[in-house]
């Protein structure tokens, strides 16, 4: 109980010592050198891919990285204290955004809410993240056997390359937490660092997560595949009815309105969009 209380003093101290003078502006000392923010995602669960509103909605761990160059302490001075634990809005934060949001951008209130890890070398660690909903253009041509191509962008509005770059922390996508999801599975992740114009002087930086996403089948089978099969044969079946029975015109009618619905089911689950057009429609 001693030791706590000792180190609970100690890192009262460290705050009073690092945030004394702390000017909350870009953490460099000199100006002419950009702070490079290094972020990793991490997925936790796919909750949606909506083939209506062409939406990929996630639930992401967002680990966000740099150095600020106006805090750290001695260890060999304060003592064993290696690291500080302290509210986001207390320092200065990156404008982290989610550049292809297809949801309200609000997550900036609840980000700086969040804590902040300081370690004596003046690196940060925040960690942030949530709901995600990005747009993804699909591409229905080949429903349900298809692949979909979705990113996640990271970016900033405010800074330029001058004063802030974008940096990925690792190659791919973290998916060793990630829960299994009913309807797809991801194949492969890539991580695609940019730098792009913004206005005619000026250049940005983005982070790009590209995910390759492969329909699970079984439920499309059961529901599509099979009752189309089946209608097909049905259709088929109405020329071996002969003439002379008095029920061929009847049964090709009720062959035709089954297609009818089942057309009218399928048109529901793809985009309103001219395209892609699958297949089977």
């Amino acid at each position: 109980m001693r030791y706590l209380n000792e180190t609970e003093s100690i890192e009262e101290k460290i705050y009073e010592k690092l945030f004394k003078d702390y000017p909350k502006t870009r953490p460099k000392k000199d100006s002419f050198k950009p702070v490079i923010v290094e972020v990793g995602l991490s997925i936790l669960q796919i909750f949606d891919l909506n083939e209506q509103t062409q939406t990929f909605t996630t639930t992401c761990k967002i680990v966000v990285s740099w150095l600020d160059d106006y805090l750290g302490w001695n260890i060999t001075q304060t003592g064993p204290v290696y690291t500080l634990q302290i509210k986001g809005r207390n320092i200065w934060l990156p404008d982290i955004v989610i550049t292809n949001s297809a949801a309200k951008m609000d997550q900036r209130s609840a980000w700086e809410s969040s804590d902040v890890q300081i370690t004596y070398q003046g690196s940060i660690f925040w960690l942030i993240g949530g709901k995600l909903q990005t747009f993804c253009q699909l591409d229905m041509t080949y429903f349900p056997f298809d692949h979909q191509l979705c990113l996640i962008t990271l970016g900033t509005w405010s800074h330029s390359t001058r004063t802030l770059i974008l940096k990925n922390l690792s190659s791919t996508v973290d998916l060793s937490f990630m829960e299994e999801n009913g309807g797809w599975v991801i194949l492969w992740t890539r991580v695609e660092p940019t730098i792009f114009p913004a206005s005619r002087f000026e250049l940005t930086s983005t982070v790009s997560y590209l995910f390759c996403l492969k329909r699970r089948t079984s439920y499309h089978m059961i529901n599509i595949i099979v009752p189309c099969v089946v209608i097909s044969i049905l259709a088929a079946l109405g020329f071996l009815i002969p003439s002379e029975a008095g029920e061929k015109i009847s049964y090709g009618i009720t062959v035709l309105l089954s297609f009818t619905v089942f057309q009218l089911k399928l048109a529901d689950s793809i985009p309103e969009s001219s395209l892609s057009t699958p297949i089977l429609y």
